[in-house]
């Protein structure tokens, strides 16, 4: 049985981010995640970006360093980053979610420092297959 590893990371989005660019990251995700057996869900407020994404332990911190690098957002922080027995996305090269209301819950644990723990799971709640929309 393979080491499975799910990441969960907030970031600002950049100004001139436009809902084209959006779209463009999650085809490019899609493409990229099937291809390394990488699955998630990316949510996206409009002002921020929170993502989980799930995988083999090696793969995710080459993608996570990716996206640290990515100029489309700033102020990434890891704020969950565990193992786990089972998928929660298993069918899912990434899915989206655009959740506007959350976007002073996710600024409020930016500002606020390193995430707790506690206001990571509340965030990473939010990002679940039933509320999922757009998942491919």
């Amino acid at each position: 049985m393979k080491t499975l590893r799910q990441l969960f990371y907030i970031s600002r989005a950049a100004g001139d981010l436009n809902d084209v660019e959006v779209r463009r990251i999650l085809q490019i995700s899609q493409r990229n995640n099937r291809r390394q057996d990488i699955t998630g869900c990316l949510l996206y407020t409009g002002r921020h970006f929170a993502q989980v994404l799930e995988g083999e332990p090696a793969l995710l911190d080459a993608l996570a360093e990716r996206i640290a690098r990515d100029r489309r957002h700033s102020d990434f922080v890891v704020a969950i980053d565990h193992h786990v027995l089972t998928r929660t996305f298993p069918d899912w090269s990434m899915g989206i979610l655009y959740k506007a209301d959350a976007a002073d819950r996710i600024e409020g644990v930016l500002v606020s420092g390193p995430p707790s723990r506690a206001l990571a799971l509340d965030l990473l709640d939010e990002v679940h297959p039933d509320t999922v929309m757009g998942a491919l």
